[in-house]
């Protein structure tokens, strides 16, 4: 089962499809998704779906949201104008956000973008102890290659046919590393280096690899700084934690600790992680309608850390094992109208009840 939930997350996420503005449908949701569609996520921050197309020459902002229609306008005229570079493709890694509290996932968006005007097709190994290399260098100089327990970024990914001027990628997750058994990537309040770099293959340029280097980002991390979050936030620095928000599975004994943050700290940043972990323990456990009701409180934040399309599609598997129908064919239909492109990532449960959605629609 933890392997399963694990390729779920793993297609909700990491598989291509165009990146688009979710539409404003309905008001947020409160506990069941069925009954009402969340709003679209904050101009600040990455849209759910992980590929994005834009035509870009120049680096976004982390105040830029890289699919909303000015940005798109403004990288284009600059990209018009660029002269056209010697390697058609550009690599950068974008983080979430700028700021994290101590102990909170840190998660970065990696992207390549096809700045010729015809399209190329890339082929890269993601694997991080293969062709994708990640840095991070604390405030004091010191620098560790960040490999996690899979050794993997999201090697499905590992081939695109990018359009001209549009742009490809995928999220990746810092949060625990395997190297020297450190466990916890950002243990220390301050700032954070992060580098990456990717072996390519580019079909216009022949079988020659190239080495491709992403300008560096930096985050900083803060100490937390609410009575709620301070009470908690020693528990996600905890290698066991940090192993599993890495994996997002949750082994059963992380139950009570998890538990514990809901009692004492239920409006801290941290409940939404531990509303996550438990939905997967339960989900083990197949006890998929308790599941659910974590996995309704990790989707009714609209600021949330978690792919709202990735927490639907949680859903509605936890509704298909618990045999309620309805409510998974209503789970399905959020799903489209919010991420449509969903029909083209070939997950054979979703693609199941998106058949009968469009049987009953045709009646």
């Amino acid at each position: 089962m933890r392997n399963c939930l694990i390729i779920l997350a793993i297609l909700a996420v990491g598989l291509g499809c165009d990146r688009a503005e979710p539409p404003a449908v309905g008001e947020p949701a409160v506990s069941d998704p069925t009954s009402a569609a969340p709003p679209p996520p904050p101009a600040d921050e990455p849209v759910a779906s992980p590929e994005i197309s834009v035509s870009s020459d120049v680096v976004a902002s982390p105040e830029q949201d890289p699919a909303s229609p000015e940005y798109v306008a403004v990288a284009s005229a600059v990209a018009a104008a660029a002269p056209r570079s010697e390697i058609p493709i550009r690599f950068d890694i974008f983080p979430r956000r700028t700021q994290f509290l101590l102990g909170e996932p840190v998660e970065i968006f990696v992207q390549h973008t096809n700045l010729w005007d015809e399209d190329v097709a890339v082929r890269c190994n993601y694997f991080l102890d293969q062709g994708f290399e990640i840095w991070i260098t604390d405030s004091s100089g010191e620098s560790f290659r960040f490999i996690d327990e899979i050794h993997g970024g999201i090697p499905l990914t590992n081939y695109a046919r990018i359009p001209a001027g549009e742009s490809r990628g995928f999220y990746e997750l810092l949060i625990h590393s395997e190297v020297d058994n450190r466990g916890a990537v950002f243990t220390e309040p301050g700032l954070y280096r992060i580098d990456a770099q990717v072996n390519a293959q580019i079909d216009v340029l022949g079988e020659e690899i190239l080495l491709l280097l992403a300008p560096p980002i930096t985050v900083e991390v803060i100490e937390p700084f609410t009575d709620e979050d301070l009470a908690v936030h020693e528990i996600f620095l905890w290698p066991e934690v940090t192993q599993a928000l890495q994996a997002m599975s949750a082994p059963p004994e992380l139950e009570e600790p998890m538990q514990t943050v809901l009692e004492h700290a239920p409006d801290s940043v941290f409940a939404e992680h531990a509303h996550f972990l438990l939905s997967t323990i339960l989900m083990e456990r197949e006890e998929w309608l308790p599941a659910n009701e974590h996995l309704y409180e990790v989707y009714s934040n609209p600021d949330g850390f978690y792919p709202k399309d990735m927490i639907l599609i949680n859903i509605l598997h936890c509704f298909d094992e618990a045999n309620e129908p309805e409510r998974a064919v209503a789970t399905c239909r959020v799903l489209l109208e919010l991420f449509p492109e969903v029909r083209r990532r070939n997950v054979s449960l979703v693609d199941s009840y998106i058949e009968l959605v469009d049987e009953i629609d045709a009646e």
